[in-house]
């Protein structure tokens, strides 16, 4: 492989130099100045360049997503909604009774509850944390919630009044599926069909979410 000096001198006086011969430099890396959030944020203008900022984007779209995600599901609904499933829980299984059956091994303590929606957009359920540990058998915080007209389950329904929650918590899992995860994917896409990388502008405007976290990420760099 030449080195870049003599690549310089081969063009300056028209020499041919063998493809094998010309190797690759790799361009200088640009830095962005650092949001808030953490995480570098580009200017609109700049150009997405696939080596440096595929990683970058990535981390925009889960702090893009998160912020949104808090926005929509506040934390205060979260603990209200584990609240209504911890007294659900200590109705049909009384304490006391639990703690007679902990004592031979067929009961213990657990934080969480799981709430699996049929009918949601993802199979994953969905996990909250309990004011208090329950103490209960196998599976015994185990819920289902159902989005759409489901066969009976082994697992009790959660109480009507928190089904609000779990139907907005189905919507914001599915924008996080079409508004903000597709996005890590798209300037390849922008590529192929426009034989270029795009700028972070045209990413942010076919991403309006991603668009608007960032922008208010630009506003905290400049105040």
């Amino acid at each position: 492989m030449t080195t870049l000096e003599e690549r310089k001198h081969a063009l300056m006086y028209g020499q041919r130099i063998a493809p094998s011969k010309l190797g690759s430099y790799p361009r200088p890396a640009i830095t962005y100045p650092f949001g808030q959030a953490g995480v570098p944020i580009p200017p609109p203008a700049a150009i997405y360049r696939k080596t440096q900022d595929g990683e970058l984007l990535s981390k925009i779209v889960r702090k893009a997503f998160g912020a949104w995600a808090a926005a929509q599901l506040p934390e205060a609904e979260w603990d209200a909604t584990a609240a209504l499933l911890a007294a659900d829980i200590d109705q049909r299984r009384p304490p006391a009774d639990m703690e007679v059956l902990a004592r031979y091994g067929f009961a213990k303590p657990v934080e969480l509850a799981y709430v699996d929606l049929r009918g949601a957009v993802t199979y994953k359920p969905v996990c909250l944390q309990l004011p208090a540990p329950r103490t209960v058998m196998h599976l015994g915080t185990h819920f289902v919630a159902d989005l759409i007209k489901s066969p009976p389950s082994q697992h009790a329904h959660v109480p009507a009044e928190t089904m609000d929650f779990f139907r907005r918590w189905n919507e914001v899992a599915r924008a996080e599926r079409d508004q903000f995860t597709k996005a890590s994917q798209w300037p390849g896409q922008f590529r192929v069909h426009n034989g270029r990388w795009p700028r972070w502008a045209e990413i942010e405007a076919e991403w309006p979410r991603i668009g608007e976290w960032l922008q208010d990420q630009r506003k905290q760099v400049a105040a």
